[in-house]
């Protein structure tokens, strides 16, 4: 079997002829210690007879021959690795990427041969984050292939692919897409009264801010304001999870049974922006 990075260059075939007769007969010589990739030295040319050549036909000096011959990979041990990654800029809201691994003996790929691969991942924070390894072995191609899962943080990584004696690496990148989980509490409010709205908030990265809006005739006790759409922000400095409160004042002038509608949104540190469901609460 010819090995898949050789060329037909690669090969010299010997041919001779003979008065009124050429001949050529080719073999690949097979016994228990020829590899699997063979040298050319190892392709032989034989001489036999062919019959007869036509008269017209001028004597050759050299015969050439074009011979087709199945291409796989190697099972030498093998020298060199090579790994690829599809994509090399990863989406946080994918988080997977493709790794593609293919090992050389020289310039030929090996197949059948064990491979292992040790992530190492760290987020913009400088946080590790575990990935899962993986092993398998080259297929006749000589590549192994699998996917990585779990890349959601924003920040770069590693991929080491170790076979044998010898390793390789690619590197890649993972951008943050991944907007804030935002989540109003619920809450009952009173006549005359303030009320604390909790406002809880989680990112992989990093919150940079939460707003608070309601709609409704609040009547302006406590936090001020009328009928129209009040708001507030607050700056987080950076937390990954966080309970941020928000105060809402009714005033005495408010009937009974005014619905408020409540509103939140908060801004990561990559500039997302997550919205929380809408809540309503009735003044009592």
């Amino acid at each position: 079997m010819v090995c898949a990075a050789r060329t037909a260059t690669d090969v010299g075939w010997r041919a001779s002829s003979s008065a009124g007769s050429a001949v050529v007969a080719l073999h690949h010589a097979q016994s228990s210690n020829i590899d699997a990739c063979p040298s050319p030295s190892k392709l032989v040319a034989e001489t036999g007879a062919l019959g007869a050549v036509p008269a017209a036909m001028p004597k050759p000096s050299l015969l050439a021959i074009l011979i087709a011959v199945p291409l796989s990979a190697c099972s030498s041990t093998p020298n060199d690795v090579e790994v690829t990654l599809a994509p090399e800029v990863i989406s946080s809201l994918d988080g997977t990427a493709t790794v593609q691994v293919t090992l050389f003996h020289d310039t030929s790929a090996t197949d059948g041969k064990p491979v292992d691969l040790t992530i190492a991942y760290t987020d913009r924070n400088g946080t590790a984050h575990a990935i899962t390894a993986a092993s398998g072995s080259t297929d006749k191609r000589g590549v192994y292939e699998t996917t990585l899962t779990g890349l959601m943080w924003d920040g770069t990584g590693t991929v080491t692919a170790t076979a044998g004696a010898v390793t390789g690496e690619a590197t890649f990148a993972v951008l943050d897409r991944t907007p804030p989980v935002v989540t109003i509490a619920p809450a009952t409010l009173m006549q005359n009264n303030d009320t604390t709205v909790m406002v809880h908030v989680t990112d992989e990265i990093g919150i940079s801010q939460v707003s608070f809006e309601t709609t409704g005739d609040t009547g302006g006790g406590g936090g001020g304001g009328g009928g129209g759409r009040q708001g507030t922000t607050i700056a987080i400095a950076g937390e990954t999870d966080a309970m941020v409160p928000f105060d809402v004042g009714i005033g005495t002038q408010v009937p009974v049974g005014t619905v408020i509608t409540m509103y939140a949104v908060a801004s990561d540190l990559s500039g997302n922006e997550g919205v929380a469901t809408p809540i309503t609460a009735t003044v009592n």
